[in-house]
């Protein structure tokens, strides 16, 4: 949750709300109600009008030309567009800099800015040499951010599979949690649920994170129409916790339900 409040302080800096907004609703969703959550919204619900204007890189035809390298281009859109990716004790969290263009709110984003993101990623590997998780997992996360899911989910795919359960980070986890809110929504519970599952029996997380798990089994097995194994896992989450998400209630709903 901590690497994520920093993406929403990134977008709030950058006069991103909408997206903002967006994200903190996800984690409300994830994490239930949290004073730091909540203090995020009001810092938004208190910009009131005064949100400030994400800067653009090009005004679209100015007279001075672009380079027309290679290595001209791949270093204008690593040092202007994206700024660096970073990681956070082996976990990764997004650190974009300005996008070439404020992105839309939601779906129908220009086919240029995913194509940026794409050369990007080639970019980095060309540079490096080796396939690198944080890039797959960050350019997964933005694409997802921007409900470019099918993009999302080949990122996330490529990042899973650079990276083992057990090996003492994360990533593993993090990988499967997103892998299953992608296939969610894409209308995909089957999918979404064997992910979900992976990530319950990766060993060494805590049981916060295995209960979050658990909350989200329940509800793609309910989107599948499940009604028996959804009960299960809320109620799995609710003996652990009877103030969890509103399990209780997902819990009275499914009981009048055959």
């Amino acid at each position: 949750m901590r690497q994520e409040l920093e993406s929403v302080d990134f977008y709030i800096s950058q006069g991103y709300n909408d997206i903002a907004l967006d994200t903190l609703a996800v984690l409300e969703k994830q994490f239930g109600a949290h004073p730091e959550i909540q203090g995020r919204r009001d810092k938004l619900n208190n910009a009131g009008q005064s949100v400030p204007v994400a800067p653009t890189i090009f005004e679209f035809g100015a007279a001075e030309e672009l380079p027309t390298s290679h290595e001209e281009t791949v270093s204008l859109d690593m040092d202007m567009t994206f700024g660096s990716f970073g990681s956070n004790d082996g976990a990764a969290s997004p650190s974009f800099g300005v996008p070439a263009e404020a992105p839309p709110s939601t779906k129908g984003i220009d086919s240029g800015l995913a194509e940026l993101f794409e050369e990007f990623r080639v970019a980095e590997e060309e540079d490096t040499g080796t396939e690198d998780f944080e890039t797959h997992y960050n350019m997964g996360t933005a694409y997802k951010e921007m409900e470019l899911i099918d993009e999302a989910i080949q990122e996330f795919q490529t990042s899973v599979a650079l990276v083992k359960a057990g090996d003492g980070t994360p990533r593993y986890l993090q990988c499967c949690n997103m892998l299953g809110h992608c296939f969610v929504n894409k209308g995909l519970p089957e999918a979404a649920i064997m992910w979900f599952k992976k990530g319950l029996s990766a060993p060494g997380h805590t049981e916060d994170e295995y209960q979050a798990l658990r909350y989200e089994l329940g509800g793609a097995y309910e989107e599948l129409g499940d009604v028996e194994q959804a009960k299960q896992y809320y109620t799995e989450v609710y003996g652990v916790d009877v103030n969890y998400r509103e399990v209780s209630e997902k819990l009275q709903n499914l009981s009048k339900k055959k």
